[in-house]
């Protein structure tokens, strides 16, 4: 089994899921100003959607909980 390749790609996924926590922080942050304004908000929210997607992706990837809520 090729254990050194399995390690530092969860190694580099770990790196990645504080950034794409702070993307989607960022995002939700974003629709609810388009919310405020008045403007359409599908384009944004699937952009939040499929950042969410990633990101439990990213998370089973490491052995990490497989859900998470944003409020």
């Amino acid at each position: 089994m090729n254990q050194p390749y399995a390690t530092s790609r969860s190694s580099a996924v770990d790196r990645q899921i504080p950034d794409f926590r702070r993307h989607i922080a960022d995002q939700q942050a974003y629709v609810r100003r388009m919310i405020v304004h008045g403007a359409p908000t599908q384009a944004a929210e699937d952009r939040l959607r499929e950042l969410e997607q990633k990101l439990m992706q990213m998370r089973v990837t490491t052995g990490g909980p497989k859900v998470e809520k944003h409020g």
